[in-house]
This record gives C-alpha cells, structure tokens and sequence, in this order.
C-alpha cells in the first residue's frame, strides 16, 4: 500500500526576483527617485513611488511577520512627513544627508526584501495597496465635494 505524501499542492506563482528580474521598471523606478531627490529634481510622482515603496514594504513585512523590516519602514515615516512638508507647490526643499541616506536604506531595504519574498506575499500586497489607494481617493473626492 503506497503511503499518501502531505503534499500541499499551491497555486503556481511566479518567484518575485524572477518577476522583478521580468519587469525591471520596479527597481528603477525605486531608484531613480532616491536619485532625484539626492540631484534636487524630484516631482511629486516620485515622491509618490517613495510612499508606495514604504507602503509595500510594511504590508510585506506584516504578511511575513519580519520585524526588523517593519521597523524600517516605520523609521522612514518621519523623513517622508518632512519631505512632504517641504514641497512648496514648485519644488522639494533639498534634502540633508541623513534624510538621503535614509531614503536609500528604504531602497536597499526594499529591493533586497521583495528579492527574498514569494510572488504571492508581493502580488497580495500589491492588490491590497492598490484597493486602499482607491479607497483614498475616493475618501478625499467625497470630502472635496462636500466643501
């Protein structure tokens, strides 16, 4: 009598550094708005990428329970709130060193975390962002109807 394996059977993902590796605009997107703000040309849209990048990250960190990530996506919320602050309705205001090396521990952080995750833990946090993204939105058009 053959003994039954407990296999259990998964759906099939793709690997997320396979992905990554795929669609290389993800990283570069990442990247090339640490280096915008690092050069003092950065728009909101990149701006924008950070938010979602620190946003994937701790929905990741949570799904996968790593503290240690999670502590740095939380750390990078004060550099993030001033940066917000200083965008004058033209430009950023520059950044000093610290705010810049921490915007790039973010993009280290992140790369190399969704490198090590599965592409179900990253598409689940994609989908979930999204959905609370639209969300927002929706939430700020109420509100500015209503003034």
């Amino acid at each position: 009598m053959r003994k039954q394996s407990k296999r259990q059977v998964r759906p099939k993902v793709i690997p997320t550094m396979a992905f990554l590796y795929s669609v290389p605009d993800l990283e570069i997107s990442i990247l090339s708005a640490v280096s915008a703000f690092r050069n003092g040309y950065a728009t909101p849209g990149q701006f924008d990428i950070l938010l979602d990048t620190r946003d994937l990250l701790l929905l990741g960190a949570v799904g996968a329970k790593d503290e240690g990530v999670k502590e740095v996506a939380r750390a990078i919320n004060d550099v993030l709130a001033d940066i917000r602050e200083s965008w004058d309705g033209i430009k950023f205001a520059p950044l000093n060193e610290n705010a810049l090396n921490a915007l790039d521990v973010l993009a280290d952080v992140s790369n190399d975390f969704w490198k090590r995750k599965s592409g179900a833990l990253y598409q689940a946090a994609y989908i979930h962002l999204k959905q609370w993204r639209e969300k927002q939105n929706e939430d700020s058009s109420h509100e500015r109807r209503a003034d």
